[in-house]
């Protein structure tokens, strides 16, 4: 028993004599190359997002031994660069930078070249690609060119934008330019409604526009998160016509696709609205921003077309057509009539929403045309190709009285 004592004291004395060893020389026996020392680090090391580029600061180096600040930064593609900057400097920009995520790392280095254990942080510039941008309000959200002169949907102020000009020439070549504002954007200085005591974001251009000459809108502002104030890509009003989809279904009921209206896709010809003088309207519409698109238009016929018996007319639900969006609709024809002379003739009680314009003309009940029709009491009806056994289309119900 006391021989077992004695091993365990001996072994105990032993692990003590081990320990006693220097730190410094275990750590050199395992570290390749020798004992390494690392200088100090740099401290609050912070990465800001700005316009095209990138901020990086840090705090003055505590340890005597630095002389340089390190500063590399790497893309997606992990294409690198990098800066040696002395040691009083706390900030840099890197600049030039592309669409993309970067690590910037930092690292202080001693006069012997002696590195720190780096701090690495993670940023993305904000560029002309960038998604916050490109989905960044662009005030006019459509616009219409009424020969020479221009109309402007404003689409609201958005948060942040901080100025928008729109830059053109006058017919008489003089370069002028709108200054347009929160309340101009969001349709609350717009004179022709005040009498309704809301909000029209509507304008027609006071001076007629050399529409040969770019007409350019300038916007700048900030957004979250980048230092910078961003001066936006300048966005140019060029003289594409733009139609809402259910004024082209109207269209192509009306025409027809490959017709003198529409071509084979459905879309609009331009020679054709450039000559339009008239057009029917017999559909519902959200509104009449379309009809801005036809600079000749003197008249319009609503409803000429719809046959409705006294109860129809009376049925304000399902046999009245309408607008769904008033004030736009009464500025549209109200700039046609300004321009134009337009005169817009109402049949039934169609699109009251209207009101009662001094250019707008009730004419009662529409008179159904008197159509020649066919007599089709003798003839028969088949189907090409016959029907598949045990199945009958029934097309004799295509004429009256089957």
């Amino acid at each position: 028993m006391k021989i077992k004592k004695y091993y365990i004291v001996a072994a105990l004395a032993s692990f003590a004599l081990c320990g006693c060893g220097d730190i410094a020389d275990t750590f050199s026996e395992w570290t390749e190359g020798g004992e390494k020392r690392y200088v100090g680090e740099t401290e609050n090391f912070q990465l800001k997002s700005g316009w095209d580029r990138l901020i990086a600061s840090w705090d003055s180096p505590v340890d005597p031994a630095i002389t340089k600040i390190k500063v590399k930064w790497t893309d997606d593609d992990a294409k690198s660069d990098s800066v040696m900057l002395d040691r009083n400097i706390t900030s840099y920009n890197i600049t030039g930078l592309k669409n993309s995520s970067y690590s910037v790392t930092l690292t202080a280095v001693s006069g012997e070249g002696k590195e720190s254990l780096s701090s690495t942080l993670y940023a993305r510039p904000y560029t002309e690609e960038h998604e916050v941008i490109q989905s960044f309000s662009r005030i006019i959200s459509s616009y219409y060119f009424m020969n020479d002169r221009l109309v402007l949907k404003f689409l609201g102020w958005e948060d942040g934008m901080m100025n928008a000009v729109l830059k053109y020439t006058k017919e008489n070549g003089e370069a002028d330019s709108l200054v347009i504002t929160k309340d101009m954007a969001n349709g609350e200085d717009n004179e022709l409604f005040e009498e309704y005591w809301e909000d029209c974001p509507y304008m027609l251009l006071p001076d007629a526009v050399d529409k040969t000459k770019p007409i350019l809108l300038y916007r700048t502002g900030r957004v979250s998160g980048c230092e910078d104030v961003i001066h936006f890509p300048v966005f140019e009003l060029t003289p594409d016509r733009t139609f809402s989809s259910d004024f082209k279904e109207i269209l192509k009921k009306t025409y027809g696709l490959s017709s003198t209206a529409l071509d084979a896709d459905g879309n609009v010809k331009d020679e054709w609205a450039d000559k339009v003088t008239s057009l029917s309207i017999d559909d519902d519409l959200t509104n009449f921003d379309d009809l801005l698109n036809f600079p000749k238009l003197k008249s319009v016929y609503l409803g000429k077309h719809r046959y409705l018996t006294d109860a129809g007319i009376k049925d304000a639900s399902r046999g009245q057509l309408n607008v769904g969006e008033k004030l736009p609709s009464i500025f549209a024809v109200t700039t046609l009539h300004e321009l134009n002379g337009l005169t817009i003739y109402r049949y039934n009680k169609h699109y009251q929403k209207l009101g009662s314009l001094d250019f707008i003309k009730d004419m009662g009940k529409p008179v159904m045309p008197d159509y020649k029709f066919y007599d089709l009491r003798k003839a028969s009806v088949t189907v090409s190709p016959e029907d598949e056994d045990g199945y009958n289309s029934h097309p004799e119900y295509l004429v009256d009285n089957n």
